[in-house]
């Protein structure tokens, strides 16, 4: 997966939308306004398992606890969940410390014969989504902490195979509770079928090629573009 995001939702629709409560000097510092390109080492919004009813800002980068140190450690960015499942140190981390990563959309790039078109992907009737990842807090020098998270991805199985590479892992409304709670599931259980979003149920469109290296806040990043059928000759 390409590490992109977009949360388009007014600050206040964080407590009247997900019904979570929100820190204001958190919300002024990190979300001033709507974020239309949320790359690595951003602040993105999120819910943690030890504080499911509380928005936090942690940076996209996981600083995993097995490193000596969070000093010039270089963040991990993604997990897919066949590999959560298969060692040993990212599976304790899923089960001890999960979160869910808030946002509106991402973005993922598929190959033209022109080069590279990006395209925005969204819930079809949804204004967020609810990312899965992997969180872990570090204590650091005059009490600060520094808080990062990894975001899980899948292999599409379905319409979202037209781009052939991972997506996002994003869990269903309404298994929110369950699969941040883990009670009664096992690992396999929280990362079947049943708990994502249907591929069926997204849409995507291709948006300018400025989101690909730019690092600015630009609503013009989740605009529909139209390309000529020449650069979308590979596509299909």
């Amino acid at each position: 997966m390409n590490g992109r995001l977009a949360t388009l939702l007014p600050a206040n629709d964080f407590e009247s939308l997900l019904g979570v409560k929100v820190n204001p000097s958190e919300m002024k510092r990190y979300y001033a306004e709507p974020q239309y390109n949320l790359s690595p080492s951003s602040f993105v919004p999120l819910i943690t398992n030890l504080q499911q009813e509380r928005v936090r800002f942690f940076k996209w980068g996981l600083v995993p606890s097995w490193t000596n140190s969070s000093k010039n450690t270089k963040g991990l960015i993604s997990f897919e969940i066949k590999a959560v499942q298969e060692k040993p140190v990212l599976l304790t981390a899923f089960k001890n410390k999960r979160c869910l990563a808030i946002c509106s959309g991402f973005y993922l790039w598929k190959e033209s014969s022109a080069g590279k078109i990006p395209y925005f992907v969204k819930h079809k009737t949804n204004p967020y989504l609810f990312v899965g990842g992997v969180w872990e807090s570090w204590e650091e020098e005059q009490e600060n902490s520094l808080n990062t998270f990894s975001i899980l991805t899948k292999k599409t199985i379905g319409v979202m195979g037209f781009f052939n590479q991972d997506i996002p892992f994003v869990v269903k409304d309404t298994s929110r509770k369950p699969w941040m709670e883990m009670e009664g599931d096992s690992v396999t259980d929280l990362f079947s079928e049943s708990h994502v979003i249907p591929e069926r149920e997204f849409e995507y469109y291709p948006v300018g090629r400025k989101i690909l290296k730019s690092l600015d806040n630009d609503p013009k990043f989740v605009q529909k573009v139209p390309y000529l059928v020449a650069e979308q000759t590979n596509l299909f």
